[in-house]
């Protein structure tokens, strides 16, 4: 199966609906679906921490990394469930474990480009600005397509509006979780 991930994330720079539906018919387990998602909480952190290193974040700003788990943690999961949800009210036939599997590729397939923007922040800041608009601009477009594949729409403007919705539903469970726990911020924990 790891052989075939890798050819289907290669495919998902260039094809990303055909590397979505490739993903999907995989059948990936239930058992591999949670560690895969902590992994990939565990890197984003990861990158976080590094970044910080070379630039730190402006005093009363800082967050713990235990914080930045439990935040990424929610964010990505109230945006799976928003994708699912809110794709089925649409008419989509997507279930939440493939929204969920559909988003830990977004975002692993997303890894190497994140990694050359903390290398560009480190190296030549100007352009790391102009690289992660293209980055912005292109994962738009690659989950716009994960989520047409995932929910069988066979329609962008559907597509789009459930990654508009379910960005929208993770902001808001984002801001709640700061708000509860927003007496760790501002300093580690």
């Amino acid at each position: 199966m790891e052989q075939a991930l890798f050819t289907i994330a290669r495919q998902a720079y260039r094809e990303p609906r055909e590397a979505a539906v490739s993903l999907l018919s995989l059948g990936v387990p239930s058992t591999a679906v949670w560690p895969a998602f902590g992994v990939i909480v565990l890197i984003s952190v990861l990158i976080g921490g590094i970044s910080d290193l070379f630039a730190p974040p402006a005093a009363g700003v800082q967050v713990s990394y235990f914080l930045m788990c439990v935040l990424l943690t929610v964010v990505f999961l109230s945006f799976a469930v928003a994708v699912w949800k809110i794709g089925r009210l649409f008419g989509g036939n997507g279930k939440f474990e493939e929204s969920l599997v559909v988003g830990i590729f977004f975002q692993a397939v997303l890894l190497p480009f994140q990694v050359l923007q903390l290398v560009l922040a480190i190296a030549v800041p100007g352009l790391a600005g102009i690289y992660a608009i293209g980055l912005l601009l292109y994962g738009i477009w690659m989950n716009v397509n994960f989520i047409d594949a995932l929910h069988g729409f066979a329609s962008f403007g559907k597509s789009f509006g459930v990654l508009l919705l379910g960005s929208f539903a993770a902001a808001i469970a984002l801001l709640v979780s700061v708000a509860i726990f927003g007496g760790s911020i501002g300093g580690a924990v």
